[in-house]
């Protein structure tokens, strides 16, 4: 178990104390490049099945969520413009977040874990579980009853030496459940611009 107490908070109400504490470095970074390997089981799979690519964020509307194998395919964020890159198919598809409010989600999901804010998960989640350490965990259940029906608890972990994200879980209703883990996370360096171009 990760040193640090450990705070129950199934009952509705503020953030638990030291959660803005922990989030706040999230955002203090200029940029963050990581290698990423997303993990789902899933009852309609024997295996695992595991992906592997990278994220860059630079800034809090500019990022790159990459995906290397077993299949290549890039989602590019740049303010309210979204492209999706499949190589391996030769196929592109442009995205105005502005007029595409089921795109919109998806990528207010993604940064709203990059962008961490405990206010603003407070709006969302019920904290069910905060563990302070060197690697804080923080357990999430979903108030809204649409979204309940997708995701029964999410579970984020951070370095908080680093001030990164190393860690995301979500668990569905029927058991699957999918791990993403960032390594080899760099912060502050400069990304070349053509890896965040549309």
């Amino acid at each position: 178990m990760l040193a640090g107490a450990l705070i129950f908070c199934a009952i509705a109400g503020a953030p638990p104390p030291g959660l803005q504490a922990v989030l706040a470095p999230l955002r203090t970074h200029k940029t963050v490049q990581a290698r990423m390997t997303q993990t789902k089981h899933s009852r309609a799979f024997k295996k695992p099945q595991v992906a592997t690519g990278r994220l860059i964020v630079a800034g809090e509307r500019q990022l790159r969520w990459e995906y290397t194998s077993p299949f290549k395919s890039a989602l590019v964020l740049r303010d309210d413009k979204v492209s999706m890159t499949y190589p391996e198919l030769g196929r592109k598809t442009a995205y105005d977040l502005s007029r595409d409010p089921s795109m919109k989600r998806v990528i207010d999901t993604i940064l709203f874990f990059i962008n961490a804010d405990a206010a603003r998960i407070d709006e969302r989640f019920t904290v069910i579980a905060f563990e302070q350490g060197p690697i804080a965990r923080l357990a999430l259940k979903p108030r809204a009853v649409g979204v309940q029906a997708m995701i029964a608890h999410v579970e984020i972990r951070v370095n908080t030496t680093a001030g990164v994200l190393v860690e995301v879980s979500y668990v569905e209703p029927d058991g699957d459940r999918t791990r993403i883990q960032f390594a080899d996370i760099r912060v502050d360096e400069p990304v070349e611009d053509a890896l965040l171009q549309l």
